[in-house]
């Protein structure tokens, strides 16, 4: 198979992707090293917010779907990605404002623990 891909089985493996991909974009004029080191602070952060009783902490394959779903939510909703001549960035300021959006977040919501089964009655 010759797509290029990168290991994403722990959370540092994420974290360099991550830096990656951000030096990518900073380079293409795409998006400001800065934002994307935005984006990837919020979704990190989710993994170590203290979950509420009954519930676990969002996991890295959550944090995988979160920014997947924002990457693709952006593909269909912007209609230029390059650096504006005043020197911003539209897809850097739409990929932050996807924060609040509750369908992209919901993604980082913490699961339900699953009930403790008890042997038959």
């Amino acid at each position: 198979d010759d797509k290029m891909v990168s290991p994403t089985d722990s959370e540092i493996k994420v974290h360099y992707a991550m830096v990656r991909r951000g030096l990518t974009f900073q380079f293409a004029r795409l998006m400001s090293y800065a934002q994307h080191c935005t984006w990837e602070t919020y979704l990190f952060e989710s993994l170590h917010r203290e979950a509420p009783p009954g519930y676990s902490r969002p996991t890295l394959a959550q944090l995988l779907q979160c920014d997947k779903a924002a990457f693709s939510r952006l593909g269909s909703t912007l209609n230029s990605i390059r650096q504006r001549d005043d020197g911003t960035y539209p897809l850097g300021e739409a990929l932050l404002a996807l924060r609040g959006d509750p369908l992209i977040a919901l993604h980082l919501a913490p699961l339900q623990k699953a009930a403790a089964t008890t042997g038959p009655s």
